[in-house]
């Protein structure tokens, strides 16, 4: 997979967490990250892509065409016509006008425009959208921050505080481990990704070319996103058949300052156990914000 990375890997990142089933501490126990299909996710637009309707449609007509031209000898249309033909800007009109003045019987041009103007098939919504939805199936997704202290997430992400996060050491890690190899900044932007140049090259022309453009649009979302400051592991479905991948043991738990005691014990349990740092989170007195503070520093 090699897909330049827009900006420098983050020191830390921080995995989100609920505790509404046993999923993520299990995930946490097995030191590993749980892979989610991008089609189930909250925000209808996220993993989506747009295509130029016209532009592809053009292909598919001049694609036509070609094969029409291929079934003409030379002695009818020479092989500079054909050329000449296929790098017009309107290939179907030139045809027409190049063909006219080289057949003479009435019968042959009129079988001739006969075939010219049977359309090609169109594109349309439709296909598109089902195309979006197969992409989509082929992808699997993992979501991270490089921030721990939002409010926003840890209210969306973490059952409103009742939850926990993870904090990986990115900036410790070797460039080969799995989880810093496969992981991507979101880069967030006003237009949808634009995936026309890859559904004419693999989809029409079958040349099974640009392959990292299925990864590249996985990594683009709303500006209304960009307090989330995330990062995304990305791997094909061909790269991982599980719904789990293996990573380095964190490097911190943060509690949510609204965690109950049993799941806090849990996980102040599991910490000692395998040897990481706890923290727990507390919300301020004066200001909107989070502080961190060690599980000692609360037992005072």
């Amino acid at each position: 997979m090699n897909i330049e990375r827009k900006k420098d890997y983050p020191k830390s990142i921080f995995k989100y967490c609920h505790l509404k089933n046993e999923n993520y501490i299990n995930n946490l126990i097995e030191n590993e990250i749980w892979l989610s299909n991008p089609l189930g996710f909250n925000d209808p637009y996220d993993c989506s892509v747009t295509f130029d309707n016209d532009k592809i449609n053009e292909i598919l007509i001049k694609n036509n065409i070609k094969n029409i031209l291929e079934d003409f000898p030379e002695d009818e249309i020479s092989l500079n016509d054909k050329q000449i033909i296929l790098s017009s800007e309107n290939p179907k009109e030139k045809m027409l006008s190049i063909i006219h003045s080289t057949i003479q019987t009435p019968v042959g041009k009129q079988e001739l425009s006969n075939i010219l103007n049977i359309e090609s098939p169109k594109i349309n919504k439709k296909i598109t959208d089902n195309f979006n939805k197969l992409y989509k199936k082929k992808l699997k997704v993992s979501s991270f921050s490089e921030d721990n202290q939002s409010l926003l997430m840890w209210g969306h992400y973490a059952d409103n505080h009742k939850g926990f996060s993870i904090e990986y050491d990115i900036g410790q890690m070797p460039d080969d481990e799995n989880l810093k190899k496969y992981l991507f900044p979101i880069e967030y932007t006003n237009t949808i990704y634009d995936i026309t140049d890859y559904y004419i090259d693999n989809v029409i022309n079958k040349n099974n070319t640009r392959p990292n453009d299925l990864i590249q649009s996985v990594l683009y979302k709303s500006k209304s996103w960009e307090y989330e400051k995330e990062w995304r592991f990305v791997i094909t479905n061909t790269e991982c058949s599980d719904n789990v991948v293996k990573v380095p043991k964190p490097k911190a738990i943060y509690l949510g300052s609204s965690i109950n005691e049993s799941h806090r014990n849990q996980l102040i349990e599991l910490g000692k156990k395998n040897d990481i740092p706890i923290f727990q989170m507390q919300v301020d007195d004066k200001y909107y914000k989070m502080n961190i503070k060690t599980i000692e520093e609360l037992e005072l």
